[in-house]
């Protein structure tokens, strides 16, 4: 084990964590400059992320800089702060899944897979804290014990599976579901859904990527350029959903109002013919 080796591969990851956390505050941004009267709830889910977020990137920074210049890459005091990092992380991915979860209860009307997402969720999230504690116990890069190893792969391997199954069922409806509506609406409700597919499909190739990494790779610490990054991928997923979600509402508010200025137009006009009709025949 090198310094290189030590720290790059984690001061890379936390160089793309401050990208897409300068990403996050801008979708936080105009997503708290939307009204959300009807919405409390939601901004209270997206205040508390953006909190987590903040914490993150904060262990992140001082993880590296604590170990890069104070410590001068010494190898034998491990990584400070590390053992922060997988509880906050799956807190954050946890959240957003359960907020799939109740989403794709109200398309697909199925308990069971919303549960069975939760399931995963709350597994993902047990095996974070416990990847924490056991890092926590054992600090040192002298070699992993099998529990800290354990406890991280199930983290990241529930978290990949439960992003592929939220892919999977956004696919699922998006081609089954027929119910007649107007074609804006459906436009609209498909474009969220597709959105919805593309990010977990991101979070998943980056959490299988990250268990690849550190099964595969020994003595080194590649994995630390997506585990820095993943929970933005999540919270940025989310928040563009909700940003392009209320784009599309727009759009499809406007739609409707041009169809309805249209009758008012028509109305107006038939009135105008009748009222010549009666001029012209006394």
């Amino acid at each position: 084990m090198t310094a290189e080796r030590v720290y790059g591969p984690p001061l890379i990851g936390v160089l793309f964590n401050g990208i897409l956390f300068g990403v996050l505050v801008v979708q936080a941004h105009l997503y708290f400059n939307w009204d959300r009267s009807g919405e409390r709830w939601t901004g209270y889910l997206v205040t508390v992320l953006l909190v987590l977020e903040t914490i993150n990137t904060g262990i992140d920074f001082a993880m590296v800089y604590q170990g890069l210049f104070k410590n001068y890459g010494q190898l034998n005091l491990g990584i400070p702060f590390l053992a922060a990092n997988p509880v906050i992380t799956s807190s954050i991915s946890t959240i957003v899944q359960i907020y799939y979860a109740w989403r794709i209860r109200i398309l697909t009307k199925s308990n069971v897979l919303a549960g069975f997402i939760l399931v995963l969720a709350w597994v993902s999230l047990a095996s974070g804290i416990c990847g924490s504690v056991f890092t926590a116990l054992h600090p040192g890069w002298d070699g992993f014990d099998r529990k800290i190893f354990s406890s991280l792969v199930a983290w990241l391997t529930t978290t990949a599976i439960c992003d592929i199954i939220i892919a999977i069922a956004m696919v699922f409806y998006l081609t089954t579901h027929k119910k007649d509506s107007m074609a804006v609406t459906k436009s609209v409700v498909n474009r969220i859904i597709i959105l919805t597919i593309q990010t977990g499909v991101i979070t998943s190739v980056a959490a299988v990527a990250s268990i690849l990494t550190f099964t595969l790779i020994k003595q080194a610490t590649i994995q630390f350029i997506w585990d820095f990054s993943i929970s933005k991928l999540y919270t940025n997923s989310l928040l563009s959903m909700l940003n392009a979600r209320e784009e599309w509402s727009k759009t499809l508010d406007a739609q409707n109002d041009v169809e309805n200025i249209s009758d008012v137009s028509f109305v107006h006009l038939d009135g105008l013919a009748d009222y010549s009709q009666e001029k012209s025949h006394p």
